[in-house]
């Protein structure tokens, strides 16, 4: 395969915040995907990483960005190794997350994880000689979902810049809506909240906003004004259970139930919603998932308006070029 325009040099780099990548990094990344969508596409195999074994160290559930990490090192003519919980591990026994990066370090050539504890994917940075990738860290940041979201975006609408896009749910601790308002600020995107309660982007990604790419706090828009106003919506925050990966809960349960109660009410996205609406034709649904069927419901899945499940295939190409990038193999 002949990845057109390979000069960046990205070998040995980690992927542990998406704003430790300048857009032109991140553009690089994304046309390399490109690159690999005929492979995604025709799902073949090739001979890029023969040799390489990726770890995949989720401490927490996960479907997707488990299994499209472990597709993509297989479509690249690698191989995996790993555990998805802790049960069957030395982790049962006490063993601190520095003693396991420093043995899946010796065993791997590059390094997923996915851990319940905010900066837990800098501190395995620091440890590993290897590449780390942040597969997620509490409700902190989900880099390589924003990267797919971006390549999403780019592939549906043909432009990042001056997109519309308005979060939609609960997202003052969505990781993945953390490292994508950031993403999307870097692009020049036009960036709204949709949000019950006090579920607004948290304070610390604001500042970053302002400090990185000078941009203020997102507006924030009443549903209805959204669906008639943006182009693409974001659905996605855990609305439904408010905790972190389904695990330690972040609000009270007072709290939770007011939140799901406005939630349920204002926030429920369907086809007969959008055609009493009259939204645009062109409005995009996106979503990263898992999506609760009760507020995004399966009435759009076969509309012009769907794009979650396009949007979660194209990880494989995006994580597929990460990979190829970080592990430096390709010709």
């Amino acid at each position: 395969m002949n990845i057109s325009g390979l000069k960046m040099n990205f070998a040995g780099k980690d992927f542990v915040r998406i704003t430790h990548y300048s857009k032109k990094e991140i553009e690089y990344i994304l046309d390399v995907a490109e690159e690999f969508e005929d492979t995604y596409r025709k799902k073949t195999q090739m001979k890029l990483a023969e040799g390489k074994i990726l770890a995949t160290l989720f401490f927490q559930p996960s479907t997707r960005t488990q299994f499209s990490f472990q597709t993509s090192m297989h479509r690249l003519g690698g191989s995996v190794l790993g555990f998805a919980g802790t049960e069957y591990t030395s982790v049962m026994k006490g063993e601190n997350l520095e003693d396991t990066i420093r043995m899946f370090d010796s065993y791997t050539n590059i390094i997923v994880i996915r851990h319940p504890e905010a900066g837990s994917a800098e501190k395995a940075a620091e440890v590993a000689k290897v590449p780390v990738i942040n597969g997620g860290d509490g409700s902190n940041r989900h880099p390589t979902q924003a990267l797919l979201d971006l390549y999403s975006i780019r592939k549906f609408k043909g432009k990042i810049k001056d997109i519309k896009f308005a979060f939609w749910g609960g997202i003052k601790y969505s990781r993945v809506a953390h490292s994508l308002a950031l993403g999307l600020a870097m692009f020049g995107a036009k960036i709204y909240q949709v949000y019950p309660g006090n579920q607004s982007l948290p304070d610390n990604i604001i500042q970053e906003l302002k400090e990185k790419y000078n941009v203020s706090a997102p507006p924030r828009l009443q549903p209805d004004e959204a669906l008639k106003q943006v182009d693409i919506v974001y659905m996605g925050g855990a609305i439904q259970d408010l905790t972190i990966g389904g695990g330690k809960a972040m609000v009270s349960e007072e709290e939770r139930k007011k939140t799901l109660e406005e939630y349920n009410k204002y926030f429920v996205l369907s086809l007969e919603r959008f055609k009493k609406l009259g939204v645009k034709d062109d409005l995009l649904v996106m979503h990263p998932l898992p999506r609760h069927v009760e507020t995004l419901k399966p009435d759009l899945d076969n509309t012009k308006h769907c794009g979650y499940f396009e949007e979660a295939g194209y990880g494989i190409p995006v994580r597929m070029a990460l990979l190829a990038l970080l592990l430096n193999v390709k010709n």
